[in-house]
């Protein structure tokens, strides 16, 4: 499994489990929208995992900012600096961050993919959320 995703080259910071339960969504070649609406409901960690993956170098060049999710448990982050990978982490970031999603943890895969379910507020920026729902819809379109 790390062969096939390059588990070194991509050198996110979420666990390598996390990754290895993205194989079977891979698989099923489903756009985001589809999978949320098909129930599909990933922990914070592994929705953010799955947006890193999907996101291209080229379509951060020129972008810093970090997006929270603030669950009933714990904060994830996901943070884009410029070209570099993306980071998944539940460590803070070095900087601050522009935009949280307050949701329950089943609530946050349908935001990323562009919905806005009942029971979720984002504080700050809504750019930057909007902004990598679009890079997941693209990504996930083909």
């Amino acid at each position: 499994m790390r062969r096939r995703i390059k588990w070194e080259k991509a050198r996110l910071a979420c666990p390598p489990a996390a990754a290895y339960d993205l194989a079977p969504l891979a698989r099923m070649r489903a756009s985001v929208a589809q999978l949320s609406d098909s129930g599909v409901r990933p922990d914070p960690a592994l929705a953010f995992t799955m947006l890193a993956f999907a996101v291209r170098p080229d379509w951060t060049a020129g972008h810093q900012f970090t997006i929270a999710h603030r669950g009933p448990y714990e904060i994830t982050y996901f943070s884009i600096r410029g070209r570099d990978l993306p980071a998944v982490t539940s460590d803070p970031p070095p900087g601050p961050v522009v935009t949280t999603v307050c949701c329950l943890d089943e609530a946050l895969f349908p935001v990323l993919a562009g919905k806005l379910p009942p029971g979720v507020t984002v504080l700050g920026a809504i750019a930057p959320l909007q902004l990598v729902q679009r890079w997941f819809v693209r990504a996930s379109s083909g």
